[in-house]
């Protein structure tokens, strides 16, 4: 069993400065020492301008998401950072992408 992990209050929002650029069409994969090749559950990655950052999901958390997006508004290219936290659903990390993707449009004047 692997160690609980923990975080500051200001770690969701640091986590996006250090997104990986990966190839268009490449598949998103991290090796890890001790579980091996994790496969990459955030499926908004490269689509309407999201560029990642983290979801995660458990049964007192439920969907959370950590994300970076990159939209137009009003002509000038604009990064939007945030955290949805406590999403709930069958499927979390579905529902914690939903309303991350809901956000952005609302901030981007979609």
């Amino acid at each position: 069993m692997l160690a609980p992990s923990s975080s500051t209050a200001a770690s969701p929002t640091d986590a996006p400065r250090s997104e990986r650029r990966d190839a268009p069409g490449e598949e998103v994969l991290s090796t890890l020492p001790v579980a091996g090749t994790v496969h990459n559950t955030d499926t908004l990655l490269r689509h309407n301008g999201f560029v990642g950052v983290k979801t995660g999901s458990d049964g007192m958390a439920s969907g959370c998401f950590a994300f970076r997006a990159i939209r137009w508004i009003d002509g000038k290219r604009t990064a939007i950072t945030g955290v949805v936290l406590a999403q709930p659903g069958h499927d979390q990390i579905a529902a914690g992408l939903a309303a991350a993707d809901a956000m952005v449009d609302r901030i981007a004047g979609h």
